[in-house]
């Protein structure tokens, strides 16, 4: 997903948008990546932030972007821990059209879906948006927060094992 990723911000208005990449892989990927993202002026590779720092830091993004060519019928089903952080940092959401994340995003009016997983297209997407339209979004991830957030999902999961065990 870093590879589309960079491919989409090498898209964007440049003066528009500061890309940071957090916690992103072993020794070897990090050597790859620092040089692909040597060219950007915009794109800093953050190193990664403990697990419970996560939303409180990526809150100070406006965007929060996942997308990635679906690898397999998991992939087009899933819906990564990412995914619900950018939601509790109250992000606009802007991703590839992955079934259920797609799902939520529409749902709750959270961002923008690219049409396909082409990296360009969500960068047309992106550079389509006013600061306007992302403050819109951030407060639907607000108002999203507080439905899809640990304490009420945990709820239905203990809902679902008691059930299951009664059987």
């Amino acid at each position: 997903g870093i590879e589309m990723l960079l491919n989409a911000f090498s898209s964007l208005d440049a003066g528009r948008c500061h890309l940071v990449l957090m916690g992103y892989g072993d020794e070897n990927f990090q050597s790859v990546i620092n040089e692909a993202v040597g060219k950007f002026v915009n794109i800093h590779c953050q190193p990664a932030v403990p697990r419970d720092w996560i939303v409180s830091y990526s809150a100070g993004a406006d965007v929060g972007i996942f997308i990635s060519e679906r690898a397999s019928l998991s992939y087009r089903y899933s819906l990564p821990n990412k995914f619900f952080e950018y939601i509790q940092a109250r992000l606009m959401l802007a991703i590839g059209p992955s079934y259920d994340m797609k799902k939520i995003v529409e749902q709750y009016n959270l961002g923008i879906v690219s049409k396909n997983f082409d990296s360009k297209e969500l960068a047309i997407e992106l550079n389509k948006l006013s600061y306007e339209d992302i403050l819109i979004y951030k407060e639907n991830s607000n108002i999203a927060s507080k439905e899809l957030c640990y304490e009420n999902e945990s709820k239905k999961l203990t809902a679902i094992l008691d059930k299951l065990l009664k059987k």
